[in-house]
């Protein structure tokens, strides 16, 4: 069975109730507004200081794990947010950061599973540390992304999206563990919202960013190609198999495959397996929309990821064919230009698929071969909760 290209909105989201969090008891007094000279902002803080980022961290963290309804969960990581920019100088944000990734990762771990708004708990106090986007905050985010709850995986990897630039100009174990996590996640998430997000981290620019050194960001960008086309292909096998929900991260990989070509422009061994990835892609999708009903939800969605593909192949190739675009998005034969019936299309772009492999064969592109999905898998079930809304908010 086909299923949703958009994944359904989180159930956890409409629950109301009370978590309870063991070895917390009567509710926390508000401590004094943070209140920091303006010349520790530029030269360092004190230790006073810190006690009082500690203690308005403290204090938001326990109102979030205590809430009893969602517009005080909403409240209280507003709050916490508020004070992490209350100063915009970098020597304070890291600061909070720090002493936020200390604190409140015990308390989330706390939680009691089953109780009520418990998951929704989880996802905000994720939201709220992804956006604390300074490398301090990298521990908290590495446990985050193996959490259970794919809603708080969501958003732990939009927060290393944030701070990955920092995570590569430390180098050294901080980019070892942003790599291991990256990893982890290609070969396990089930999630296709969380490894579309992952595929984002994936994406490294051709050039390294302003204060990384060039040879070691050239291996760790050769180390993330691996981990991206490692995660790309079960998702292609997705798409083939009439998984809709995979079509955004193939998608997404498009985009990072052509600046790794790129990247590489002496490795044309290389450069071929990124090409013989976008031409799976495009076969992929090819096979699906030959396969879907003329009701099927998502068959703009195949043409829309065949059309990517095809401007990828020419954007990699000197290859100018419109095997897919002219069917498509003219009602043409790709070959002859004559004019071909709604009906004639599945065959038609079934067929404009093998001829891709072919025009390419001089490159050593090959027919891709897609395993089957399993007759019972738990990437249905943790579907519903990979899009956060309800009490996360805004």
């Amino acid at each position: 069975m086909r299923t949703s290209v958009l994944p359904r909105a989180c159930a956890f989201c409409f629950l109301i109730g009370v978590t309870a969090v063991s070895g917390l008891s009567a509710p926390p007094v508000k401590p004094p507004l943070i209140d920091i000279h303006p010349g520790r902002l530029r030269i360092g803080l004190s230790a006073d200081d810190r006690k009082q980022i500690r203690a308005r961290i403290r204090y938001w963290a326990r109102m979030m794990a205590e809430a009893e309804d969602t517009e005080a969960l909403l409240r209280a990581r507003k709050g916490l947010l508020g004070d992490y920019r209350k100063y915009k100088s970098g020597i304070y944000r890291r600061g909070f950061a720090g002493a936020a990734n200390e604190l409140v990762t015990p308390i989330v771990a706390k939680l009691q599973a089953g109780s009520t708004l418990h998951q929704a708990k989880e996802v905000n106090f994720a939201i709220a540390l992804s956006e604390m986007a300074q490398s301090p905050i990298q521990p908290t985010l590495d446990a985050l992304v193996a959490h259970r709850n794919p809603g708080v995986r969501y958003w732990a990897w939009r927060g290393y999206a944030a701070i990955r630039k920092d995570v590569l100009i430390k180098g050294g174990a901080s980019a070892e563990a942003m790599l291991a996590s990256l990893g982890k996640a290609a070969r396990t998430e089930l999630s296709p919202l969380v490894i579309t997000t992952v595929f984002d981290v994936l994406h490294l620019p051709e050039a390294p960013p302003a204060g990384v050194e060039k040879d070691f960001y050239a291996k760790v960008r050769r180390r993330a190609l691996t981990i991206l086309l490692t995660g790309l292909i079960p998702r292609c096998a997705g798409v083939a198999n009439g998984q809709a929900a995979d079509l955004r991260s193939c998608d997404k990989a498009l985009s990072a495959l052509k600046t790794y070509s790129d990247a590489f422009p002496d490795q044309q061994g290389l450069r071929d397996t990124i090409l013989q990835h976008v031409v799976n892609i495009g076969f992929a999708a090819a096979i699906a929309y030959s396969e879907a009903q003329s009701t099927d939800p998502n068959v703009r969605e195949y043409e829309a990821l065949m059309i990517h593909a095809e401007q990828t192949i020419h954007l990699l190739t000197k290859a100018r064919d419109h095997f897919f675009r002219a069917p498509l998005l003219k009602g043409e034969h790709p070959l002859t230009g004559k004019k071909i019936a709604d009906d004639e299309k599945p065959g038609i772009i079934e067929w404009s698929a093998y001829k891709w492999v072919e025009r390419l064969k001089e490159r050593g592109i090959a027919k891709p071969v897609f395993k089957k999905p399993q007759a019972t898998t738990q990437r249905a079930a943790t579907r519903p909760a990979t899009r956060p809304g309800g009490p996360a908010g805004p």
